[in-house]
């Protein structure tokens, strides 16, 4: 899920948006975890050789992860899920280590967040 149009049509700061604004907890969690799938999307395209638009970006995704203040099952995973990412990115033997995990992941957040929110727009 990583060639997607970094720079032009994705071209917001996701990581600046996480816990950036007053917002009720159902919306701040909405934003939060689009933003995380984001940056986790961000990653995967390194990590899969598609390009690198993240890679001057990562202290700043780092910093948006450690921003991160709910504590439910799901954020959690996507905050770790990124932390793996970035991980993996900098680290040879940390992705070779994290390759199958990270992949398993991916596709969880695939199902659970990417074609969920489709799903969800479609019915209404």
């Amino acid at each position: 899920m990583g060639d997607l149009y970094w720079g032009s049509v994705y071209q917001l700061p996701y990581w600046e948006f996480i816990d950036a604004f007053e917002l009720d907890e159902e919306q701040r969690r909405f934003l939060t975890h689009g933003c995380l799938v984001m940056l986790i999307t961000m990653a995967f395209e390194t990590l899969d050789g598609a390009g690198d638009y993240i890679l001057d970006k990562l202290d700043s995704c780092r910093d948006a992860a450690a921003r991160v203040k709910s504590n439910d099952e799901e954020t959690r995973f996507l905050v770790e899920t990124l932390q793996m990412a970035l991980s993996a990115i900098t680290n040879e033997a940390s992705r070779q280590e994290l390759e199958e995990e990270l992949e398993r992941r991916s596709r969880l957040i695939h199902t659970n967040h990417v074609r969920a929110y489709f799903l969800s727009q479609a019915a209404q």
